[in-house]
């Protein structure tokens, strides 16, 4: 499957996988074949990029950590229960919380071997809530390649489900304004680490890790962190880990003041902040979660060929393997949003070899 930005989408691809409703219903089922009115459809919905069968290296298969299903109707209750908080009308539904919690726990630890290869397809309006659910998904999984156990990993998923939670507690905020917030915005914002703190433990009904996972998700290996300006190990374990997840699942998402990054450009800004902003066992660890040159990926090479990613496993994460597509498949590649240039003006730094198959 290859991730398309939908302005590239036209009529006869086949979509690679289901997509859902924000409520959880189907919308359209993978396999489907696309028309003009559908991909009108979803270009209404505000998506931007959907997976399509690749027309020229195949239906690559892709490694699901998490089912669709789970995550459609995970990511549509957190904005029910994000939406019902802003405006004061319900309560947190602590029950489904640690359900969905040890949901995203089991799936991980049942597949532990895989990296994360899907980037998300998220709606605009949907976004805190995306954001909250793959920030969990990304924490558990560097946990598991860290050693934690499943108590631990519990609590770290409820704190990144819950770890933004303070942004709710600002009046007059547009998460979703085009452009880059102003001074008095960006002063609100810093409040949010402690908003969501006092929420969560006031709340009761959760370990006291869950409420230091949102307010320490901010603070930074070397000090530059808020709320408090907690160094190092004065931060704890959980909120080292949350840290790197959060910037790398804003990184790899579009927003209305910036383009995404692709998984190993996002990566490669993490290990540029090791050491300062970040613990760099955590980045070594997060770095080994996710396949920096996913399933699907294209290569364009020094000469100008093009190679596709065929596989990442068990090759170290720097090492895909590539198959180089014969001339007239060049041609017809679709654009995607996973595109490597290697040649001499714009060599990707985390790539240090490739395997090549036929």
């Amino acid at each position: 499957m290859l991730p398309v930005d939908m302005q590239h989408v036209f009529p006869g691809l086949v979509l690679a996988q289901t997509l859902f409703f924000p409520d959880g219903r189907v919308l359209l089922n993978e396999g489907v074949k696309l028309t003009e009115r559908t991909i009108a459809r979803l270009k209404d919905l505000g998506l931007p990029f959907i997976y399509v069968e690749d027309p020229v290296a195949g239906n690559l298969p892709v490694p699901r950590l998490i089912p669709e299903r789970i995550r459609a109707e995970g990511i549509f209750f957190l904005h029910q229960q994000f939406e019902g908080l802003a405006k004061k009308k319900t309560g947190l539904d602590v029950q489904k919380l640690d359900s969905l919690a040890s949901a995203i726990v089991s799936e991980l630890a049942t597949n532990r071997r895989s990296a994360i290869h899907l980037i998300d397809m998220r709606l605009p309006e949907m976004y805190l809530a995306g954001h909250a659910f793959h920030t969990a998904v990304l924490a558990v999984k560097t946990a598991l390649a860290m050693g934690f156990k499943p108590l631990r990993l519990k609590d770290l998923a409820l704190g990144a489900l819950l770890h933004d939670v303070g942004y709710l507690f600002i009046p007059g905020l547009d998460y979703n304004r085009p452009g880059p917030l102003t001074e008095a915005e960006q002063a609100k914002v810093r409040s949010h680490p402690e908003n969501g703190f006092e929420f969560i433990r006031k709340n009761g009904f959760l370990n006291i890790l869950v409420s230091h996972c949102a307010f320490q998700h901010h603070e930074r290996w070397d000090g530059s962190g808020y709320p408090r300006g907690l160094k190092k190990n004065d931060i704890h374990e959980l909120g080292q880990i949350l840290a790197v997840a959060d910037v790398y699942d804003a990184l790899v998402n579009e927003r209305p003041h910036r383009k995404l990054l692709q998984p190993h450009q996002a990566l490669k800004v993490l290990h540029d902040l090791a050491g300062s902003w970040f613990n760099p066992e955590v980045v070594t660890a997060i770095t080994e979660s996710i396949a920096i040159y996913p399933i699907g990926s294209r290569i364009q090479f020094p000469n100008g060929e093009i190679g596709v990613v065929v596989d990442t496993e068990p090759a170290p994460p720097f090492r895909p393997k590539i198959r180089r597509l014969p001339p007239a498949a060049q041609q017809d590649s679709l654009p995607t949003l996973l595109a490597v240039d290697l040649t001499s003006a714009n060599k990707e730094m985390l790539l240090t070899d490739m395997v090549y198959v036929s």
